[in-house]
């Protein structure tokens, strides 16, 4: 699941990161040699949360061009954000699932880049202010009150739906808020596991897995094993919510696996008790940072709330 950016790449041991994002080899493309479509928005968000905790005008000078680089990506796919981005088969972080066509959660990721990237100075359309309306009126369910994962599936992935809650970039849609965070929790997708984290439901069908994640028994990757980083996204959204209780419990269950495991790993069995996953050809990373950053960004969003209550 390791996912390096389009126009960024990985850094030799003698370097540090983030001085620079030029003059480094790029590695932009994913299992099924696709590029990793959703890894430019993150690169703008991630640079904007390090820019918000730890301001430095002079790498961002430094680092603009690049940066505008990304940026430009994504404004490519969406036509200077005036309509949604279609991907291709296995583009997304479900890359296990073909997928092709425009989805909910490469598309929220989107809408939080454009935001970040004017909060960065960078040269964003007006058309961004309309860009989470395209999402809502495309992707929204009424008869089922959710967010559809994808245009042509009738499948619910609780990753976007999870973003629509905790972004405050999307947070102006008429079904965003605690009302809605009520109806996610209702979903199956909520308790498809012990702990909200099961990526999709109902499963996906066959047709769009790749064989090669079926070969090694990873056939439920994208929908019925549980993500960690997922789990933290969904305490955050409980968090965010005023729901402390649910939070806590899913905190608690991730605290019980991290240090049954030794460490917060990457997919875990839909089983009682949510063992690592593990087949024959292949074993759940761990540690996986990915998880652990989203885990520590939830707890953060705690600790402001009940700081907010004092």
């Amino acid at each position: 699941m390791s996912r390096v950016p389009c126009p960024v790449s990985r850094a030799s041991a003698s370097e540090k990161l983030p001085n620079s994002l030029h003059g480094r080899r790029a590695e932009h493309l994913g299992e099924h040699k696709t590029i990793a479509i959703d890894s430019n928005a993150l690169v703008i968000r991630a640079v904007a949360d390090l820019h918000r905790h730890s301001p430095s005008a002079k790498w961002l000078d430094e680092n603009r061009e690049a940066l505008q680089e990304v940026l430009d990506f994504c404004l490519t796919r969406t036509k200077g954000a005036t309509e949604l981005a279609f991907q291709g088969r296995f583009e997304d972080w479900q890359d296990s699932v073909s997928r092709e066509g425009r989805t909910l959660f490469v598309n929220a990721m989107f809408a939080v880049a454009f935001k970040d990237a004017r909060e960065l100075g960078l040269k964003v359309p007006s058309a961004i202010d309309s860009f989470g309306t395209l999402i809502e009126k495309t992707f929204w369910d009424e008869k089922a009150s959710i967010f559809r994962s994808h245009t042509e599936l009738p499948v619910v992935s609780i990753d976007g739906n999870l973003l629509m809650i905790t972004e405050k970039e999307l947070q102006a849609g008429a079904h965003t808020g605690p009302a809605f965070y009520r109806t996610l929790k209702s979903h199956p997708i909520w308790s498809k596991a012990e702990i909200p984290g099961a990526a999709s439901d109902p499963d996906y069908p066959p047709d769009w897995i790749s064989w090669t994640t079926k070969i090694v028994g990873l056939r439920h990757y994208h929908d019925r094993l549980l993500w960690a980083w997922l789990s933290g996204l969904a305490a955050k959204a409980a968090v965010v919510s005023d729901d402390l209780e649910e939070a806590d419990r899913i905190f608690s269950k991730l605290q019980q696996m991290a240090e049954r495991d030794g460490a917060v790993a990457e997919i875990y069995d839909n089983e009682p008790g949510l063992p690592l996953t593990k087949t024959w050809l292949y074993d759940s990373e761990k540690p996986f940072t990915w998880a652990s950053g989203y885990i520590l960004e939830a707890l953060e969003t705690r600790t402001k709330k009940i700081n907010e209550r004092k």
